[in-house]
Formats: C-alpha cells, sequence, structure tokens
C-alpha cells in the first residue's frame, strides 16, 4: 500500500502537470490566432483561375491613389507580393 504523504505528492505532481498542458494549449491557441489574424493568405485554388484577381485590380489595390495602406501582403525578394500567387505586374 502506498503512504499517504507520497499519495498526495503524486496527485500535486499529476496537478501541476494538467495545469502546465493546459497553460501550454492556451498559449499555442494564442500564438495560432495572432498568426492567421496577421498572417493570412487568400488564394484562388480552382483550376482554371476562375476567381483571380486581375492584374488591373492588383496594381490598383497596391499602388491607386490614397490606398496604398490596404495592400497588406508581404513582398518577396523581387518585390512581388506573396499573395497574389507570385504573378509579376505586367
Amino acid at each position: 500500500m502506498v503512504a499517504p504523504e507520497e499519495s498526495s505528492r503524486r496527485r500535486a505532481s499529476i496537478r501541476l502537470g494538467v495545469a502546465a498542458q493546459v497553460v501550454m494549449a492556451s498559449i499555442l491557441l494564442l500564438a495560432v490566432n495572432y498568426a492567421g489574424f496577421h498572417y493570412y493568405f487568400r488564394g484562388d485554388w480552382s483550376p482554371a483561375q476562375k476567381y483571380a484577381l486581375s492584374d488591373q485590380t492588383l496594381f490598383t489595390y497596391r499602388d491607386g491613389p490614397g490606398l496604398r495602406g490596404l495592400w497588406r501582403c508581404p513582398q518577396s525578394a523581387q518585390g512581388v507580393p506573396v499573395c497574389c500567387g507570385g504573378q509579376a505586374d505586367r
């Protein structure tokens, strides 16, 4: 039979482990939520690119008058927005 003191210690260590798991799961959930909110990617995954934005629309969003702050997609090393499928403007 297990001594009462040892059983109490074992339960405390289990509680501590469960609390650590809950804290880590919460941190992971918050990190994924933050990344999903700030680094989103929208793409047209249809086979014929039926819903893709035209180059003219992309130009208007990125370089149009008074719209400079609306383009949130990160730029690649070549200056092409990553979220437009890597297509260069023509």
